[in-house]
């Protein structure tokens, strides 16, 4: 039956100044109905949508692989055959496709300190290349050796780097050594790598190398700004080659052109050659034409201008899901389930060059492009890389300090902002201010309510940046104030200890930063690569991440946080209100709505949110409640009134404390002694139903699970049970944990735990709150 209208939820003038909401008002004169408590359906699962390919089917599929391949070397012998000159390169390929293979899954079989990687490292080293293919043979395996530097590698490493400086004619190579002239653009970037990768592990390289590597790849680019095979050639150019020049000249201007950065502000970030090669990535679809003639090596080196260039996208393409797609969905990718099981059929003889050749480059593209992204790097119109090559510098110390492979990306400023969440920072630096619309400040605002915290710096110590900055700041989050990092915040002391920590801005929320700014130019030390004598500014890089990330497994490429909404109808609705009062009462207005999503995926039941003030709280209209808060908090006597007649009368109360806020867990234990005085707040019992999962739905939670750093012996969560109804409370976080996000110290429940527990919660409370259930 219809009730009569309760109580509007609009605010009264007196609560004002109100705290931001993203949740609408319903109007005034909008009737809300008791909805009689019926029996909810059978809770079913609804597939995740909109998703190209998994990072679970990545994990797949490079398992697959592997298997396959530790097949042909379970003895720990390489299949090199003395009659084909390939196959000393073709194992080499193999050996280094494991190696990267082990950085991108958990894989005990692929530790390099493990009996059989050692065997194969040892035999690739015994084994002689074919003069016919040495370049192909020398480069990759010189490659491999430096994927973990180990001593024992040190001298073979060496040899093939001095018959590699030995070998090219004017920057360019060919099959074998001194070719006089007949250099072309495959060889020619595989002994370019083979080079790069000694140089980076600290062999030294003359400058003179880099300096005539990049005149040959200036000088063979066609007018298109492609590549060919050949050097003499003015046809059409070709995409494994476009993408071979491309990754050279990116490795020589970090060798000759990115010093050129490292004091000036508002140069180009790319040379005419290399802004000509990429323009043409980005038209159109030509960064998708893989072709059907080694498909696998045109993958392997887009993968490598992928992750040099640092772009996300190449046009309107998001380059590595797309073209992960082509190798993994069926019927004629290289690796889909059926070409894998027929490999496996093969896998028992000796499996054809051709197929150890893709599915090694395959391999190669999944497993390098799955690793995490440290920052993303805001790309928009005007001076958006004046330092082009700090997160690329930064993410190369870090994947060596953390012993754990990273990315960077390049991220347009017109996409959607869940495009951005593939890592937990968003990266804006630049010495003029920006023209920000209105839709790339709700972009803005969305990835940080989302979790995401924005860095910015201020490119020469620009100081008209940072007031845009803090203007900027104020737009997006005018509930709070800009104030300076604390000497004592854990960004100073995580992993590293900053001695003499450089001033950082910070914009919070009480719970996390949510805006850090830096007026002066750090980044000009990563672009520079001056990790020996700017030390510490790498080492704070690295503490913003794990800062941003959290001391945990770090999330991979695809595994993004962005859930999408449905469009289907849901089978059930349960309505919940948001306890509104003067104060911060909705810091993480993101939480309920990824949440939300998320149970309705889980269930296909829908939540009702609506934002209610504590005076208008009624049962009939929302059986359960959930309120949070940052800050101290003193409820009036009418309030106190509105809690306790909201509990007796039958609602479901669910508080905690968002973050862990030590004074808002405070607050809360006065108002359960004001509000219930002969009342005491107890544990809940490990065999309470919302723990052991024995109505349909519910998640069975044995032990509780923390985040990394929670404090193991605050209170967990209790229960305080009056007339009809309850109150939950836990002052450990649960809100943040909403978002999915690990940032660190937050004193709260894993993530996973709570989404869990409050699903359990609502099932339990719309199945009638009883305390036992047979």
């Amino acid at each position: 039956e219809p009730a009569a209208n309760p109580p509007s939820s609009q605010p009264a003038t007196s609560l004002s100044p109100r705290w931001p909401s993203i949740f609408p008002k319903p109007p005034v004169t909008q009737p809300l109905v008791v909805i009689p408590r019926t029996l909810r359906p059978p809770p079913h699962r609804i597939p995740l949508q909109n998703t190209l390919v998994t990072d679970e089917q990545i994990g797949q599929a490079i398992r697959a692989g592997v298997d396959i391949f530790l097949s042909q070397f379970a003895d720990g012998q390489l299949k090199h055959s003395p009659s084909d000159s390939r196959y000393a390169g073709i194992d080499f390929l193999c050996v280094y496709a494991l190696m990267q293979c082990g950085q991108a899954i958990n894989d005990e079989r692929l530790d390099v300190r493990g009996k059989l990687m050692k065997d194969l490292l040892a035999k690739m080293k015994q084994l002689p290349p074919h003069a016919s293919c040495e370049t192909y043979t020398r480069g990759i395996r010189a490659t491999a050796l430096a994927v973990y530097n180990r001593p024992e590698d040190r001298q073979a490493l060496k040899a093939d780097l001095q018959w590699l400086l030995n070998a090219p004619n004017d920057g360019g190579y060919t099959y074998s050594a001194n070719s006089h002239g007949n250099s072309d653009n495959s060889n020619s970037q595989y002994g370019l790598l083979g080079v790069w990768a000694a140089a980076e592990v600290g062999v030294e390289v003359p400058q003179t190398f880099w300096t005539r590597v990049q005149r040959y790849w200036q000088n063979c680019q066609l007018s298109s700004g492609q590549w060919d095979y050949t050097t003499n050639t003015q046809g059409a150019g070709r995409l494994s080659m476009t993408a071979a020049g491309l990754t050279s000249l990116f490795v020589t201007h970090d060798y000759l052109d990115a010093p050129l950065f490292g004091k000036e502000v508002g140069r180009p970030p790319f040379s005419k050659s290399l802004a000509a090669g990429l323009d043409y990535l980005e038209t159109a679809d030509n960064c998708l034409d893989i072709g059907t003639r080694y498909p696998g090596y045109t993958l392997y080196g887009l993968e490598r201008v992928g992750l040099a260039s640092g772009f996300k996208y190449f046009g309107s393409h998001d380059w590595y899901p797309e073209l992960a797609a082509s190798i993994l969905i069926p019927p004629n990718a290289m690796l889909n389930p059926k070409t894998l099981d027929n490999l496996r059929d093969n896998a028992a003889n000796q499996l054809s060059a051709d197929d150890l050749i893709d599915t090694a480059f395959s391999l190669l593209f999944l497993a390098r492009g799955r690793h995490p992204i440290l920052m993303n790097k805001l790309r928009f119109d005007g001076s958006w890389a004046n330092r082009p090559r700090d997160v690329a510098n930064l993410t190369r110390f870090a994947s060596r300090e953390l012993e754990r492979p990273l990315n960077w990306q390049v991220v347009p400023l017109n996409r959607d902002w869940n495009d951005w969440l593939d890592s937990p920072i968003l990266y804006i630096a630049s010495h003029q201010p920006q023209k920000l619309t209105d839709a790339h400040l709700a972009k803005l605002r969305s990835f940080v309510e989302a979790g995401g915290l924005i860095y910015s710096q201020a490119d020469g110590g620009s100081p008209s940046f940072t007031t845009f900055i803090t203007d900027l700041g104020r737009k997006l989050f005018p509930a709070y104030e800009w104030k300076d990092l604390p000497a004592t915040h854990s960004i100073y002391t995580l992993n590293y200890k900053i001695d003499a920590p450089p001033p950082l801005r910070c914009l919070t929320n009480a719970n996390r930063i949510l805006m850090l700014h830096s007026p002066n130019d750090l980044a000009q030390h990563w672009q520079l690569r001056a990790e020996k004598t700017k030390r510490p500014s790498f080492e704070l890089g690295v503490n913003l991440f794990i800062y941003a990330a959290g001391k945990t497994d770090l999330r991979n490429r695809l595994n993004s946080l962005y859930l999408p909404p449905l469009a289907v109808d849901p089978t059930f609705r349960i309505r919940v209100a948001r306890v509104e009062y003067r104060g911060p009462w909705d810091p993480e207005p993101h939480a309920f709505v990824r949440f939300s999503r998320w149970l309705e995926y889980q269930t296909a039941y829908r939540l009702q949110i609506s934002p209610v003030f504590i005076e208008h709280l009624r049962p009939a209209f929302w059986p359960i409640a959930h309120m949070t808060g940052t800050a101290q908090f003193t409820p009036s006597e009418t309030q106190l009134a509105s809690l306790r007649r909201y509990v007796e009368d039958g609602g479901v109360l669910l508080i905690d404390s968002c973050g862990g806020n030590p004074e808002f867990d405070q607050s809360i234990a006065a108002l359960l002694q004001r509000a219930f005085p002969n009342l005491k707040p107890t544990p809940l019992p490990p065999d309470h139903p919302l723990f052991t999962a024995k109505a349909p739905g519910m998640d069975p939670l044995p032990t509780p699970r923390l985040r990394p750093g929670s404090h193991q012996l605050l209170p967990k969560i209790q229960i305080l049970s009056a007339g009809k109804g309850h109150i939950l409370y836990s002052p450990l976080d649960l809100t943040t944990a909403l978002l999915g996000t690990n940032t660190h110290g937050i004193q709260g429940y894993h993530p996973t735990y709570a989404r869990s527990l409050l699903k359990n919660l609502l099932l339990w409370t719309t199945d009638g709150a009883k305390d036992t259930i047979n």
